[in-house]
């Protein structure tokens, strides 16, 4: 495996992932102001199709919302891995856990970091 080649690949990847979340964006502000529209037609406003005060508005107001929860996600995972862990259900392991099985673990991730010339990291695992 090219360490290389794949670091290359992956940042195209992220280029057509920042790229379709552009797309995405325009299709949700799009999609949101054509129902706001059609719903203010539905409860008896004259039906103006295009109105760019509207527009900018509800444009703001979409972006502003999916940046908005975007920036709280990314402030709770800057927190580190355990935090994900602990989203997705995951349980701390305790250094002094009795179950031999997570015992095992804990000493197969410790053994992992020292020949890496890491510091041991939290273990979380999934029951």
């Amino acid at each position: 495996m090219d360490f290389f080649e794949t670091q290359d690949r992956a940042r195209r990847r992220t280029k057509w992932l920042v790229f379709y979340l552009i797309c995405a964006l325009v299709a949700i502000v799009f999609a949101s102001y054509w129902g706001v529209t059609f719903g203010m037609a539905l409860a008896g406003d004259r039906l103006d199709l295009w109105d760019p005060g509207r527009f900018i508005l509800i444009a703001t107001a979409t972006c502003l919302l999916v940046f908005g929860g975007s920036i709280y996600k990314s402030s709770q995972l800057r927190q580190g891995g355990g935090v994900v862990a602990k989203d997705l259900g995951g349980r701390l392991v305790l250094p002094h856990t009795r179950d031999l099985e997570e015992r095992q673990l804990l000493n197969v991730v410790a053994e992992m970091a020292i020949a890496s010339g890491t510091p041991v990291p939290q273990v979380y695992v999934m029951d």
